[in-house]
């Protein structure tokens, strides 16, 4: 969590995958806020979020090239 926050302060956006539900739920537990971060389930969910994001911080009007879901391919 102390690398979320450091990456958060050099201006990176944090995108964590893989995270069960498992440790999700531990984390919450403990009082870890998951708010703060991107969670997926998977690296191409995180891929996915990641492309979405890069869109909204260019504009709607520059959306550039999108790669297809690895389901539409």
């Amino acid at each position: 969590m102390q690398t979320v926050e450091a990456s958060r302060l050099l201006g990176a956006t944090v995108i964590v995958t893989g995270l069960s539900p498992e440790i999700a739920q531990t984390l919450v537990t403990i009082g870890v806020d998951l708010s703060e971060m991107a969670t997926v389930g998977d690296l191409q969910g995180g891929i996915e979020e990641a492309e979405r994001l890069a869109r909204r911080s260019r504009g709607a009007d520059d959306a550039g090239p999108r790669i297809a879901p690895e389901s539409q391919r």
